[in-house]
């Protein structure tokens, strides 16, 4: 079976997986060198007067700009290493196939917070978090769902409200009380 992690990888090629330890320590590894590379320019910003050479430069903080969010999550996706690239690969069998319910539940936190320096993904969020809670009934991933739904993550997902109560009620009968 081909896990593939943003159309970049086959995992006949890189067989066999990564155990849970070892795709955590690959990844962490893998992120001290990606970090220095992820310097994307400042685009962000417009310099609203432009003076002469003795004149201070205004700079704006302009809105959200999809196309430059598209092109970032691509550049970004090809700099991951091959190892990255499988060790999130073996998390994602894991989840899969071995119904492991701590890489469902790293997956979806990587997904969210960007961790280990991998592109965000809202959707692999919001699957990740369903499968925990499918496999486990846990408290924190009902609580992430609610959250989720209630906030539209800005704009990535719907917004809810009615998911997000459901969820939000469910992660305080399980015990979460944030």
């Amino acid at each position: 079976t081909d896990i593939d992690i943003e159309g970049t990888q086959d995992s006949s090629k890189y067989s066999p997986f990564y155990s849970y330890e070892d795709a955590l320590e690959v990844l962490k590894a893998e992120e001290i060198k990606l970090r220095d590379s992820l310097n994307f320019p400042k685009t962000t910003q417009k310099t609203a007067y432009t003076g002469t050479k003795n004149d201070i430069n205004l700079l704006i903080n302009i809105d959200y700009f999809e196309e430059y969010e598209v092109k970032k999550v691509k550049k970004w996706n090809s700099l991951l290493s091959k190892e990255h690239k499988h060790a999130l690969a073996s998390l994602e069998s894991m989840s899969r196939f071995e119904n492991n319910v701590d890489a469902s539940f790293l997956l979806a936190e990587i997904y969210l917070y960007s961790n280990f320096s991998t592109p965000p993904n809202p959707q692999k969020t919001l699957h990740y978090y369903y499968r925990v809670v499918e496999l486990s009934q846990n408290a924190t991933a009902h609580y992430m769902l609610g959250f989720l739904y209630s906030s539209g993550l800005f704009g990535k997902i719907d917004m809810d409200q009615g998911k997000a109560l459901l969820h939000y009620q469910q992660a305080s009968d399980l015990g979460e009380i944030r």
